[in-house]
């Protein structure tokens, strides 16, 4: 993970100044980069994959629930 937050921090000083200077710089803009990234992809990534019809099975799709169910 700190090799990756380096290799991010490496490549966004790269494109915006052509030269990285130290470390430290690296490592803060690699994480900065990283959060960033999880704030706009994560909640996408969730309203992607949360849907409801993966978890409940086909045979308890049509139904309101035990307690609701008619007999």
């Amino acid at each position: 993970m700190i090799l990756f937050t380096a290799a991010v921090g490496i490549v966004v000083e790269s494109l915006l100044h052509g030269k990285w200077l130290d470390i430290a710089r690296l490592m803060i803009v690699g994480a900065l980069c990283i959060s960033a990234l999880m704030f706009v992809l994560l909640p996408i990534l969730i309203t992607l994959f949360n849907r409801p019809r993966f978890l409940i099975p086909p045979r308890f799709r049509g139904q309101a629930g035990i307690m609701n169910r008619r007999t």
